[in-house]
């Protein structure tokens, strides 16, 4: 008989550990009520702008371990751009739609998985951005968009919106840090004209 309510003890059941792949981005996260962490480490296939592979490590319950199995399943092979800056009350909704509503007591138990992943996330925006080799500042680090790049597709499209320029190089539909920064260059290439 198990302790956890009937979804979460199947997950716990089909639970594989996930090794970390080659290359992947690893992100922390802990929770200060129960001391146990989570960490999520991502690949992402460059070329195709896809999550190639997420794993998670848990010391956490149940609760926590099922978690990170559903975020591993959800997100894997999604595109970068089909995430849309990750909501957390998106991300818990997916989760207890799995799952079933957490107790008040556990729902620090998604939320330090989500944190996890952000962290990892952000870990990837921060390797991507040293890796960047040019002369133009680089604006979208969750695609590799450069300023210039972004200007000259501008240029191209005629772009008068931030929706133009998005369809047109990807920029601004990962984590959106970006997208006043696009708005801006859009608008002064207007004023330019």
């Amino acid at each position: 008989m198990s302790v956890y309510p009937a979804k979460i003890a199947k997950k716990l059941s089909e639970k594989a550990d996930a090794a970390a792949s080659e290359g992947a981005v690893c992100g922390r996260a802990a929770s200060f009520i129960c001391g146990c962490f989570a960490e999520a480490c991502i690949s992402v296939d460059d070329d195709a702008q896809v999550i190639a592979n997420i794993g998670f490590a848990t010391n956490g319950c149940g609760f926590m371990a099922a978690s990170c199995q559903v975020l591993e399943e959800k997100l894997t092979g999604r595109e970068l751009a089909a995430l849309k800056g990750l909501s957390d009350d998106r991300l818990v909704a997916e989760l207890e739609s799995d799952l079933g509503e957490f107790p008040e007591a556990r729902k620090q138990c998604a939320l330090v998985a989500i944190e996890a992943l952000r962290a990892a996330f952000g870990r990837l925006r921060k390797a991507r951005a040293a890796e960047f080799v040019g002369d133009s500042p680089l604006v979208c680090t969750c695609f590799g968009v450069s300023e210039d790049d972004l200007l000259s597709a501008i240029k191209t499209t005629q772009a008068s919106q931030f929706r133009d320029l998005e369809a047109a190089t990807r920029a601004g539909r990962g984590c959106g840090a970006c997208r006043m920064l696009i708005e801006e260059l859009i608008e002064t290439a207007k004023i330019r004209d």
